[in-house]
């Protein structure tokens, strides 16, 4: 068995295809992930090769919910800026130290104001990534899983290898068949709001098998 067919199996091409329906976008992310894990790598390529799968993982889980309800909530572009303002904003002060060896830290009030929003904003966020998950997983926003549980943890997992210079230089690279295994539990967690297009496939593939034999036939 080649590599390919051992990470791209008849059950992923299933689900790829099906996903592709739905969304050619998100089903490209999930094939390029197995496209990466499938590549034969050459020496010092590991770090790059789970980062990119770990990537594509990471931000084909966030989209997917989008793909099979409509009141996934979307990302609220203002969160980022919140962040970037900040240095700016805190350029405006330089007395301020916020390394000092004491339990209370006096900030000026417009910075005070900002980091309160970056809090909100976070909150939000944390809120708005559990309630599209429980729409995948459950279909409905407010239910709650253990498999959302079992989400979350993949999630981090992807999430944590994605950049390698972000405090993962010292932890062991994951091997190719932990990805595999950790993909594969993504697969059976999705499956299920899958299915219904998976089971409708079939029929199709043969009638445009036969559509084609006739034109050709007819040629």
């Amino acid at each position: 068995m080649s590599t390919e067919e051992r990470f791209f199996t008849e059950r992923r091409q299933g689900l790829y295809y099906a996903l592709v329906e739905r969304n050619a976008e998100i089903g490209g992310l999930y094939r390029s992930a197995l496209r990466e894990l499938s590549r034969a790598i050459e020496a010092g390529e590991q770090p790059s090769h789970v980062g990119l799968i770990c990537h594509s993982m990471r931000e084909f889980m966030g989209g997917l919910p989008g793909i099979f309800s409509a009141e996934v909530r979307k990302r609220d572009g203002d969160a980022d800026k919140l962040v970037q303002d900040l240095p700016t904003m805190a350029a405006k002060y330089p007395d301020m130290d916020l390394e000092l060896d004491q339990k209370e830290i006096p900030v000026p009030r417009e910075i005070a104001g900002q980091l309160g929003r970056i809090i909100i904003s976070q909150r939000e966020i944390a809120g708005r990534i559990r309630a599209n998950q429980r729409l995948l997983l459950t279909g409905d926003a407010g239910l709650h899983s253990r498999d959302i549980s079992t989400w979350n943890g993949l999630y981090r997992f992807f999430q944590g290898h994605t950049h390698w210079d972000r405090g993962t230089r010292s932890k062991p690279l994951p091997t190719d068949e932990r990805l595999n295994e950790k993909i594969a539990l993504v697969d059976d967690l999705m499956e299920p709001r899958v299915r219904p297009f998976l089971e409708g496939r079939p029929a199709v593939d043969d009638l445009l098998k036969r559509l084609n034999g006739e034109g050709a036939q007819d040629a």
